[in-house]
């Protein structure tokens, strides 16, 4: 047996551990060496593993530890000391109510963070009034974060509730706009030049991309091209009980078609990107030229074939050049401001556009919408 040498244990620089050391406190690495060298007694020749293997000189490791033995060692005893202290504070923090002069909360909090949180509700900062009309949820009932809002907006209001824009000096409660033509609306406003609303931008200037399900109580959110394979998985028999609010979402109650709401026409198309081809034929003076046309840019700058109509304000050589555009087949015409020479009067449509929009999410370039557009901060460039 080899002699047994002196065991040499790791010790922690106080300095290292800075203010989470306490004296008193072992680490679990030092307590199992010093209950090792408290039993140097019994021969280690004598241990055998269950599965028949012996140890291989064990006391030859006993000697100076390296120097990352010791690090681990004394980062151990960090971490420990860390953990004991966020439990203290857990603990210290359970069960406490908020403490704030005229708090109504009957909440208790378990853990500290979750008070601060709470605390926000109290203290001076911005706040999102809801731009619905005659929402209570405005003054002191006013939301503190903007994801607040949005999920208020989205819950709270129906598609048909009217809003005001919240930017100071454009639209006013004079000029309500749905939910999905103030999205287009705020889409145009320049941040740059609203930055506090930006909030108000981030909860609402995307809520027309999301549609709810008309069948009954289900009431899930989805994309434009997802509600149509979703209604379709409701039961014949709970689409025909709620066939009016399927059919004002633009789908066929059996089928789940889409159907074209002009009054005119009310074609069944199987799908929106089939509708929005359809689309052509009631906009355009001559609907294979503006096809054509299409078809033509389709590869170019800015995903054109989504939204043909944008009206660009750049200089024509700049966009002809860098955006891609090209020569119109049918007739060689390649100014920028060509497929607007091929728009139908838009206001035959105008009575329709809150139809249309719910089925085609990108025609907000559309002529249109102009009149929505914002009075103040306005972009340059027409945004969908």
């Amino acid at each position: 047996m080899s002699e047994a040498r002196e065991t040499v244990l790791p010790t922690v620089d106080p300095a290292m551990l800075g203010h989470f050391y306490m004296p008193g406190i072992t680490s679990h690495y030092q307590s199992q060496q010093q209950e090792q060298a408290t039993d140097q007694s019994a021969p280690a020749d004598d241990f055998q593993f269950v599965s028949g293997s012996r140890p291989l000189d064990p006391l030859a490791t006993k000697g100076a530890l390296p120097r990352y033995a010791k690090l681990a060692s004394q980062l151990f005893v960090v971490v420990r000391l860390t953990n004991h202290s966020i439990a203290q504070e857990q603990e210290q923090c359970s069960g406490i109510k908020c403490d704030f002069p005229g708090c109504s909360s009957k909440r208790t909090f378990k853990r500290k963070y979750e008070l601060q949180r709470h605390r926000k509700k109290h203290t001076p900062r911005e706040t999102f009034e809801c731009p619905a009309i005659n929402c209570k949820y405005r003054g002191p009932k006013a939301f503190y974060r903007s994801d607040k809002l949005k999920a208020h907006v989205l819950a709270g209001h129906d598609p048909e509730t009217l809003f005001a824009c919240p930017v100071a000096g454009c639209f006013s409660a004079r000029t309500p706009l749905s939910r999905a033509m103030l999205a287009v609306h705020l889409r145009n406003h320049d941040r740059w030049s609203c930055e506090p609303y930006l909030g108000y931008f981030t909860a609402l200037a995307d809520c027309d991309q999301f549609r709810t399900c008309p069948v009954g109580k289900c009431l899930k959110k989805l994309s434009p091209y997802s509600l149509q394979e979703h209604v379709l998985q409701h039961t014949e028999a709970e689409r025909s009980a709620h066939h009016i609010k399927i059919a004002a979402a633009g789908l066929d109650p059996l089928t789940g078609c889409v159907i074209c709401p002009v009054i005119s026409c009310r074609i069944r198309l199987p799908d929106l990107p089939a509708f929005q081809d359809h689309l052509i034929d009631h906009i355009a003076l001559d609907a294979d030229h503006f096809r054509a046309w299409k078809a033509k840019t389709i590869h170019s700058y800015e995903d054109i074939h989504q939204r043909p109509w944008q009206r660009w304000y750049f200089h024509e050589r700049f966009v002809s050049e860098v955006c891609g555009y090209s020569v119109c087949t049918p007739c060689g015409e390649h100014r920028v401001t060509h497929p607007f020479d091929l728009l139908k009067d838009s206001k035959d449509l105008h009575v329709y556009r809150e139809e249309i929009l719910q089925l085609y999410p990108g025609i907000g370039w559309h002529p249109i919408f102009d009149d929505i557009m914002p009075v103040v901060h306005r972009r340059n460039f027409r945004v969908p």
